[in-house]
């Protein structure tokens, strides 16, 4: 398969023309961009700039709302509770993120959590809006219920997509991003795509049968995280995710949240909490970050099992391939490259 490279500023400009010939405001539709734009360039390419044509299918139809204002409809001191008005998930969590960290900065906490939104792609794109300000940053989110608990045939959770992310002083910040499956279902899709099959313990078809088949694990469910032998911790923690970003929110949660068509124009109402902490509450930020710094050199210094050749933090490759973009721009391949020209009018 041969690939397309892009800068990273002609990818987001890329994204945006796509986003604002489909009636999204310009500064909104440059929002969007940035989120699928740095996923893709953090090598979360399953939350990346695939995501584009499934978005603006839904623009068309009606499923998304092209000129949404997420707005905070209760306020508090440390709290907020916003309406996603239908937007973007990438422009809702956004804004959301915003919330947090305004708050955390002013009572040392911040938490938003959204209801009325959409799919918002790389959980670890709005932890960084916190941690790139300072803040120890938390996302998560809900989604359709794709996850089977132990032993069960069908879906009865979402996937909540979840990340934090954790400043350090010289080293690169903490950041996990996971889902609470073996793995996001848009990995499938790019399986698929490649005719690669997925490994043993991740999905299970419509049949509740298990199976290495992409597309059957497609048009199945998903096992969750610890699956086969410890697959109850995933479920429960994704019950809590579920809980913070659905139940808390008064979004749609649990069996509620079904799969749609992109072509559908019902809206799914996907929600989610954001969460910032500020340091410099609970002491210098500085010293803080200095012991972050050795909590990764500690990790990163412990002894290799044979055939390892190093042990990494959480975060280390995925930032290092955010710096390998920056200088030397974004491989995509020619499919996906053709149909964002195409939806870009290029």
């Amino acid at each position: 398969m041969g690939t397309t490279r892009y800068t990273l500023d002609e990818l987001r400009e890329l994204c945006a023309k796509a986003f604002q010939r489909v009636g999204v405001p310009q500064q909104h539709a440059a929002t969007t961009a940035e989120a699928l734009v740095e996923a893709e360039a953090r090598g979360i390419e399953s939350h990346g700039v695939r995501m584009l044509p499934s978005y603006v299918a839904r623009l068309r139809s009606g499923g998304f709302n092209s000129a949404a204002e997420p707005q905070v409809v209760r306020d508090g001191l440390a709290v907020a509770l916003m309406d996603g008005q239908n937007g973007l998930g990438p422009l809702v969590a956004t804004r959301a993120m915003a919330v947090a960290k305004q708050k955390a900065k002013a009572a040392g906490i911040g938490a938003c959590a959204v209801f009325g939104s959409n799919h918002y792609g790389a959980a670890a794109v709005y932890a960084l809006q916190a941690c790139r300000d300072g803040l120890i940053g938390i996302a998560t989110t809900n989604s359709v219920a794709a996850v089977a608990p132990p032993g069960g045939r069908v879906g009865r959770v979402g996937n909540t997509a979840t990340a934090y992310a954790i400043p350090a002083e010289s080293e690169p910040p903490l950041v996990l991003d996971i889902s609470m499956s073996t793995a996001a279902r848009s990995r499938f899709a790019l399986l698929a795509e490649r005719s690669q099959p997925l490994p043993e313990g991740w999905a299970i078809d419509a049949q509740g049968q298990p199976t290495t088949d992409a597309q059957a694990g497609l048009g199945g469910y998903l096992l969750p995280l610890g699956s086969p032998t410890a697959g109850h911790k995933g479920f429960g923690l994704a019950m809590l995710m579920d809980s913070l970003a659905g139940a808390l929110s008064g979004a749609r949660f649990g069996v509620a949240l079904q799969r749609m068509t992109d072509d559908d124009p019902r809206p799914y109402d996907i929600g989610h909490f954001l969460l910032a902490l500020d340091p410099s509450w609970f002491g210098e930020p500085m010293e803080f970050r200095v012991r972050i710094d050795r909590m990764i050199r500690d990790v990163r210094d412990t002894p290799t099992q044979p055939g390892v050749e190093r042990v990494y933090a959480p975060g280390e490759r995925s930032h290092a391939r955010w710096q390998e973009a920056q200088r030397l721009g974004i491989p995509i391949s020619t499919t996906v490259a053709a149909k964002l020209e195409a939806l870009a009018g290029n």
